[in-house]
């Protein structure tokens, strides 16, 4: 009975080296994606909003994707050539408080719904995401053979009017919108999407962006197995009526 006893040992001796060896590189990937998107810088900077405004927020983890500029060497010519590609790793990015705006008919922010966040944009910014594949060229070249509405500088007021110093902020910028939550299958249908995979429900987690009252990107479930925002709110002193 030794010797069958010493080699379930080793064997389990052997599964549990591979299972640290294996714990440890993830452990590292963590901490490299961490890295990666700054996440103390943008920590600090949901602090600071938590002193400041009272309230600080986080988003994470996204999956949305970053252009990059990469080089290139040609199979023929053998020359260098630049081109984009999009990279994707989770991210942890710092939410301007005055820029978000989450599900109001819940004071928990475990329980959000939905959840919207405003990015001004400059004509050049949006023309940006043509370069994403996740993004509709399309739609946003028909978006930018319009010039911003000028209700968007009006909207923007409130927020310039924190500080007297620079009354152009936001001036002449798109009003892009993402919007986290779900989205039916008959909204789907309207716009053409086709979900690829089931839902227990007829609703779907979706990740929505528009300008211009467009759809310029939608992506279902970013993450895989999240049905929630991916919002985390942080306040410092808490209203019995809001996040």
């Amino acid at each position: 009975m030794t010797e069958p006893r010493h080699a379930l040992l080793r064997a389990r001796t052997h599964v549990e080296t591979n299972a640290a060896l294996k714990a440890q590189a993830m452990s590292q990937e963590i901490e490299a994606q961490l890295d990666s998107c700054r996440y103390a810088y943008q920590s600090r900077l949901a602090i600071m909003d938590r002193i400041i405004l009272g309230t600080g927020v986080l988003k994470s983890p996204v999956n949305t994707g970053k252009v990059k500029t990469v080089y290139r060497q040609d199979s023929f010519t053998g020359t260098w050539i630049t081109a984009t590609e999009v990279v994707y790793s989770p991210i942890v990015e710092r939410v301007d408080p005055w820029m978000f705006f989450p599900d109001d008919t819940t004071n928990d922010p475990c329980k959000i719904r939905d959840a919207i966040e405003l990015h001004p944009m400059t004509a050049n910014e949006l023309a940006e995401f043509k370069l994403h594949e996740g993004y509709i060229k399309s739609t946003i070249d028909e978006v930018l053979k319009t010039p911003p509405s000028a209700y968007n500088s009006e909207y923007f007021l409130e927020y310039v009017r924190l500080s007297e110093s620079n009354p152009q902020l936001f001036k002449d910028k798109y009003c892009v919108v993402e919007w986290h939550g779900p989205i039916s299958k008959s909204d789907l249908d309207a716009i053409g999407q086709v979900p690829y995979y089931e839902s227990a429900t007829d609703d779907y987690y979706a990740e929505v962006w528009l300008c211009n009252g467009k759809v310029i990107r939608i992506d279902l479930e970013n993450i895989e197995g999240t049905y929630e925002t991916p919002y985390s709110v942080s306040a410092w002193r808490k209203d019995p009526s809001s996040v």
